[in-house]
């Protein structure tokens, strides 16, 4: 892990203690285990202090204290300590807003949000635009961006080291707005903006649109395909690049590059290696990277990666193939 200075840390809560709160890794060692929450990020941060955690559920908070230690509130109306430098704000996204605004009342440092900012692009411009007037760091939780094999695969799309793109394909589950977002925001945050994007062949609309969709740029386009029928977990990506194939497995826990070589027989034509180039990360500690990288910013000025700005992109897209399907 990055090194970390001497300097004080900073006080930190954690607003929601469901799943990406408190519950992934509640089952890991607290010393050692993998850091898969803002909770277990934030207790294994040497630059932060977990103060408190806030949640109606009484079984979650008492989870945060007996796991941790840690006190743990039913609103943030009853906490009576002095209040937090950054908050996490893990409520469910149709709490975002109303949660978001009594936060930044408070000033702090930096609010950590979950993504997607809000359920509409209006409550996210409102919470961006608050975050600038209050002088808050908004980062959102689009964990990729800080995870350091993902970090390595743009490094290497950024300086062309593996062609333009050509094709590609993502296929995802349980909704656009709360899965699909993750890899609009990854594919923006390699390519850019894309030009166009809509809904692609029959409607299967659920709650948060199970959809087959693409997303298109000037060089070439990727197609997301929606597999809630099947009973596993399944959130995979390949990018066709004009000089390799990216192969982006189990959400972003394994990433290979398969490179273009001349072929054996001496013509002209090249073939795509078959074992393909294993590309190094720490990808289920991916929430102590966002933490550390929230800690460089407010410590020495670093950018943040993801931000509200950059988050208002991926969250239009999402929110316009929504649209698509309900409007």
């Amino acid at each position: 892990m990055p090194d970390i200075d001497a300097t004080p840390p900073y006080k930190a809560a954690v607003i929601g203690l469901g799943a990406i709160g408190l519950g992934y890794d509640i089952e890991e060692d607290k010393h050692s285990g993998k850091m898969l929450t803002h909770c277990h990020a934030f207790h294994r941060h040497t630059g932060f202090e977990l103060s408190f955690g806030i949640d109606p559920i009484a079984e979650n908070r008492e989870l945060l204290r007996k796991h941790y230690g840690y006190l743990a509130y039913a609103d943030i109306a009853e906490v009576n300590l002095p209040h937090a430098q950054v908050y996490s704000l893990c409520a469910p996204t149709e709490c975002h807003y109303d949660v978001f605004n009594t936060l930044i009342k408070k000033r702090p440092l930096a609010i950590i949000c979950e993504k997607p900012l809000a359920t509409n692009i209006e409550q996210a411009k409102a919470m961006v635009e608050s975050a600038k007037l209050c002088g808050t760091s908004l980062a959102v939780n689009f964990f990729r961006r800080f995870e350091p094999g993902t970090v390595q695969l743009r490094r290497l799309v950024h300086q062309g080291e593996l062609g333009g793109l050509v094709n590609g394909t993502v296929w995802y589950k349980r909704g656009i707005l709360n899965n699909a977002s993750h890899f609009i925001d990854l594919l923006i945050d390699l390519f850019g903006m894309p030009k166009e994007w809509g809904v692609v062949g029959p409607s299967k609309a659920g709650d948060d649109g199970q959809e087959n969709f693409a997303l298109h740029w000037q060089e070439g386009s990727v197609y997301f395909h929606a597999v809630d029928a099947v009973a596993y977990n399944f959130f995979e990506m390949q990018l066709v690049m004009t000089t390799a194939m990216v192969q982006y497995h189990g959400g972003g826990a394994q990433i290979y590059i398969r490179r273009t070589k001349s072929r054996m027989d001496f013509s002209a034509r090249q073939s795509l290696d078959t074992e393909g180039e294993y590309i190094e990360n720490d990808y289920f500690n991916y929430q102590y990277y966002v933490a550390d990288h929230v800690y460089r910013h407010l410590r020495y000025g670093t950018p943040l990666l993801s931000n509200g700005e950059t988050a208002l992109k991926s969250l239009k897209i999402a929110c316009d193939i929504h649209d698509q399907l309900y409007c």
